[in-house]
């Protein structure tokens, strides 16, 4: 006997369709376009982090340059690459605001970051007597994490303006 419901994975539904689950969302943000943000994240932290260890491992190795003076030229290298990177992939910075003043917020963030790649490096080689690629690893780590919260804090728009590839269903025109 059908009643003009019809079965889904134990539910019924009334119009014949799957039951869709409800947008989750955090700050205005979906749980989808969350995800897709965290790994296009992590794609632009993977070549930047390629940048920054490879050249750091190569002007000290290398070149003979001390780790400290390596570290800070690999870092700012691959903050030039993670900026561009971020701008036209990862964070939605578009909107009423200025690229110059985007580009001023992130080179002052870059500084911090800078920072505190340095203080870790320093105190894991000199204090902790650790090897120097092992130290860039643990301050990589702690300024991804500085990186990703503060961008998104002061870099991308309260309003995310959907892009024209968002497929999201909050991008979708509603009937």
């Amino acid at each position: 006997m059908n009643s003009g419901r019809t079965q889904t994975r134990g539910r019924m539904t009334r119009s014949g369709q799957e039951p869709r689950a409800p947008d989750m969302k955090i700050q205005g943000t979906s749980i989808k376009d969350l995800v897709r943000q965290l790994f296009r994240f992590g794609v632009c932290g993977v070549i930047a982090f390629a940048i920054d260890y490879g050249l750091l491992y190569a002007l000290t190795e290398f070149v003979g340059i001390n780790y400290l003076v390596s570290s800070a030229i690999s870092f700012c290298v691959s903050v030039v690459v993670n900026y561009l990177i971020s701008v036209n992939w990862v964070f939605d910075v578009a909107g009423e605001r200025s690229k110059g003043k985007d580009l001023a917020v992130f080179v002052i963030l870059s500084a911090i970051g800078l920072g505190i790649n340095q203080l870790v490096m320093w105190v894991t080689v000199e204090k902790f007597a650790l090897w120097y690629m092992i130290g860039k690893l643990i301050a990589t780590f702690i300024v991804m994490i500085w990186n990703y919260i503060t961008r998104k804090l002061f870099l991308e728009n309260e309003k995310t303006a959907k892009r024209p590839h968002d497929d999201s269903p909050d991008a979708r025109p509603r009937a």
